[in-house]
């Protein structure tokens, strides 16, 4: 090697060895960042959400049952249904945060028929 690569080499070196003190403490800032962002917005939709624990709803088209809704985490019970009769299920995990991205349904209380005829298009 001649004495000016061995130069820029170290200038190289200097320089990276200066840039880890700025993008370690930047990575570890965006990451601590997402996971507080995440935490707040699954907090928050525990809070708004109207659902409670063990109430029956259709979640991506399957019949289904949130059987805890957690700070962090809800665990839904996804029913497997053939000619009217459960035969099966799985145990889904999923984090709140996560919840809001997928399409919920929950079933209506039941209607009277004072409603239905005052509501009825003429």
């Amino acid at each position: 090697m001649q004495p000016q690569d061995i130069k820029a080499f170290e200038l190289l070196h200097e320089i990276s060895h200066d840039l880890y003190w700025i993008i370690i403490p930047t990575f570890a800032f965006l990451l601590v960042k997402e996971i507080i962002i995440r935490w707040i917005d699954g907090i928050l939709w525990r809070w708004r959400s109207e659902y409670n624990d063990h109430d029956v709803i259709r979640i991506e088209g399957d019949l289904a049952r949130l059987e805890h809704i957690g700070w962090l985490n809800t665990e839904i019970n996804i029913y497997e249904i053939e000619q009217g009769k459960i035969i099966g299920g799985w145990l889904l995990t999923v984090s709140n945060d996560q919840l809001r991205k997928m399409r919920i349904m929950k079933p209506l209380t039941k209607i009277s028929e004072d409603m239905l005829t005052k509501y009825t298009k003429k």
